[in-house]
């Protein structure tokens, strides 16, 4: 789990704060840009 997510994740659970809409929007696009990498390019490390 991205660290992104397990802040975002421990705020709502933890201190009781709520994600609004362009933050849960943002780390979908981050999450989604890592898949495409890791799935889909040729120049992982190795």
């Amino acid at each position: 789990m991205q660290r992104g997510f397990r802040h975002g994740l421990q705020g709502l659970l933890v201190h009781g704060q709520k994600l609004d809409f362009p933050a849960v929007a943002g780390m979908g696009l981050i999450v989604a840009g890592v898949a495409v990498i890791n799935l889909w390019s040729s120049t992982q490390l190795r």
